[in-house]
């Protein structure tokens, strides 16, 4: 059950909207998976009810909503519908006039839930290779495996992986220069992926001068499994 939380700047987490919306659409009668590929990518969420089968894309407060209209608008013509889900904060009207023109749906959030301000198109059907990838013969659903979607962005990169193993490794806080020297990376790819990192929830952060201090979230939900997953994988030691 999703339980709202707010970091110091008051912004969700994707993770924290991905409950939210997880839970809107459950509400609705829907099921929801986070691990069907269509058209070459996992969206963010797929909601699935009977034969209708929503895309549902999610920026948070660093997301690039450009990026995640691309994507909704990727995902339109392949389900019935497509949303985009944005903070309330970051909406404003030339965004929703965009929505409205290339059909995409769109979800805003707040303290107070979800509101629909933008209806998507809705397509009468899905492509056959949507159905094939989520449906059985006779249009039954397949059992899919849902899982937490922030592992599929997780390991999206080597750099990814490679921060992750040395943060998840390491009880104390470390700035981007340490973890930069500690990979090899260099210190603009520490900066990309640590954002993503942390709006996915898996670290805290705090800026100490000049300086920002990471490091991980042992509170969080997932920190067990991760640090299972790179024990598994012969990374990490502790």
């Amino acid at each position: 059950m999703y339980v709202h939380k707010e970091d110091r700047n008051g912004s969700f987490t994707e993770q924290e909207i991905a409950r939210k919306v997880a839970q809107y659409f459950e509400n609705r009668g829907f099921h929801i998976s986070t691990q069907v590929k269509l058209r070459g990518r996992i969206p963010d969420i797929l909601a699935i009810k009977d034969d209708r089968v929503i895309a549902i894309e999610i920026k948070g407060q660093a997301g690039n909503i450009e990026q995640g209209i691309e994507q909704a608008l990727h995902q339109k013509n392949s389900v019935n519908g497509s949303y985009l889900v944005i903070t309330r904060t970051r909406s404003n009207k030339k965004t929703s006039n965009i929505c409205h023109d290339l059909g995409i749906g769109l979800l805003l959030i707040d303290e107070e839930g979800l509101e629909e301000v933008v209806k998507p198109d809705m397509n009468e059907k899905t492509l056959d290779s949507t159905q094939t990838s989520i449906f059985k013969e006779k249009g039954k659903p397949a059992k899919i495996k849902t899982e937490k979607g922030i592992l599929v962005k997780l390991f999206r990169s080597e750099s990814e992986v490679a921060i992750l193993e040395e943060i998840i490794q390491n009880p104390n806080e470390l700035h981007a220069n340490a973890i930069a020297r500690k990979t090899g990376l260099a210190p603009s790819t520490i900066s990309k992926e640590m954002s993503i990192i942390f709006e996915l929830g898996l670290v805290t952060k705090r800026q100490l001068g000049n300086l920002i201090l990471y490091k991980i979230d042992t509170q969080c939900e997932i920190y067990n499994e991760l640090k299972s997953i790179f024990q598994k994988l012969g990374g990490t030691k502790r």
